[in-house]
């Protein structure tokens, strides 16, 4: 199944690998990840709005912890996924 975000929306796959260990690889407590605010994610699909089209897919994003809404069991891999707004996007990752 193919989920495909209506105007604005963006789907993000929940990036938890890259959230448990920080740039210089040193590993990231769950303590420490269930307090910070801020989850890494990448785009996987975008909506047909204006403001969703100033990203694209394969980017690496933050989106605050309650942007959006999560699911991981409609699609397959058993991924987790969030679809937010283009105005939840925080920041884009290089």
């Amino acid at each position: 199944m193919k989920v495909i975000p209506c105007g604005d929306r963006i789907l993000i796959k929940k990036n938890e690998e890259e959230v448990s260990r920080s740039s210089s690889g040193i590993f990231i407590p769950e303590e420490v990840k269930s307090s910070t605010s801020i989850i890494l994610g990448r785009i996987e699909e975008i909506g047909e709005g204006d403001k969703a089209k100033k990203f694209q897919k394969g980017q690496l994003v933050m989106v605050n912890k309650y942007s959006g809404s999560e699911f991981s069991s409609l699609l397959e891999d058993e991924e987790k996924y969030l679809i937010v707004s283009a105005d939840d996007i925080l920041a884009k990752v290089n």
